[in-house]
């Protein structure tokens, strides 16, 4: 008998959620792309030259990601491109909470009106959690190459 991380309904499962979650990322950027500058602006990580950009790119990436976990021929590119920027994400949300940045985590919702702190945490605990999904379709893309 197979685990239940091998299962079909658990590996649909885990694609699905990634998918619908990346799609919301991006679809809900594509309208807003310079509040979302903003957003990456109020992280200090990167130099001002490269927000723009990355605001203007990376919703687009987050969108073809989803679509890639939901097409067989691309999964294995799109739990890379997901997992990598989920373990970014979560390195950048990390970062602003132990910095005492009291920003929103730019995920979402881009409104200044959202509250920022309490965003970070959640917007942590949900992307360890999808980090989680992602080493599952990893892991289980892994073991059907070594079954065949």
């Amino acid at each position: 008998m197979r685990g239940w991380l091998e299962h079909p309904g658990a590996i649909w499962a885990s694609r699905g959620v990634l998918a619908a979650v990346f799609l919301l990322y991006g679809a809900s950027k594509i309208p807003h792309l310079s509040a979302f500058a903003t957003s990456i602006h109020n992280y200090r990580l990167l130099p001002v030259e490269l927000e723009n950009p990355l605001a203007i790119a990376l919703p687009w990436i987050e969108v073809v990601a989803a679509v890639a976990l939901l097409r067989n021929s691309w999964l294995p590119g799109g739990v890379l491109v997901v997992g990598g920027m989920t373990l970014t994400f979560t390195l950048a949300i990390l970062s602003a909470i132990v910095r005492g940045l009291d920003i929103n985590c730019g995920c979402f919702t881009l409104s200044d009106a959202s509250p920022a702190y309490n965003n970070l945490w959640q917007h942590l605990i949900l992307n360890v959690l999808l980090l989680g999904m992602a080493a599952h379709l990893w892991w289980a893309e892994r073991q059907q190459r070594e079954a065949s």
